[in-house]
């Protein structure tokens, strides 16, 4: 499935333009895209994908930041429950942001321990959170 998607994710970059190569990240895949920048702008893509229920990923990669004036890092989160994939693109900095905040909260309200395994990491991201990066392909920046 994470094969698929980051065909899927790369293939839209292409269609608008750009140029993408996937690139071993430790043990992950992810994509380095470019477009038509004059400086030659690269920005690395870290995608998601999904059949059904939610996005899962590990609260490890949740960590406070705050917000950059220009990303290279993005989140594309590739919905393939419907009959067309849907794309969600956000910045890497408001996703780990994000995922700090909502586990946060989550244990807050838990009293600071996961209700049923204490030890585990998995994070799920709901559609909800991330609606606001639906096909917003030119927050890449590689676009011109």
């Amino acid at each position: 499935m994470h094969e698929l998607g980051l065909k899927l994710v790369a293939d839209k970059i292409r269609e608008l333009g750009g140029k993408a190569r996937e690139q071993r990240a430790g043990r992950q895949i992810e994509l380095v895209a470019h477009g038509h920048d004059p400086l030659g702008r690269e920005v690395r893509i870290r995608v998601l994908t999904r059949t059904a229920g939610d996005w899962q990923t590990s609260t490890s990669y949740g960590q406070k930041r705050t917000a950059e004036s220009v990303s290279t890092a993005f989140w594309v989160l590739v919905d393939l429950i419907g009959q067309q994939p849907q794309f969600y693109v956000v910045p890497e900095w408001w996703m780990q942001n994000n995922i700090h905040d909502v586990h946060k909260d989550y244990l807050a309200t838990n009293g600071g321990r996961r209700v049923v395994n204490n030890d585990s990491d998995h994070h799920r991201i709901t559609t909800d959170r991330v609606t606001h990066g639906f096909e917003q392909w030119d927050e890449l920046g590689i676009f011109y």
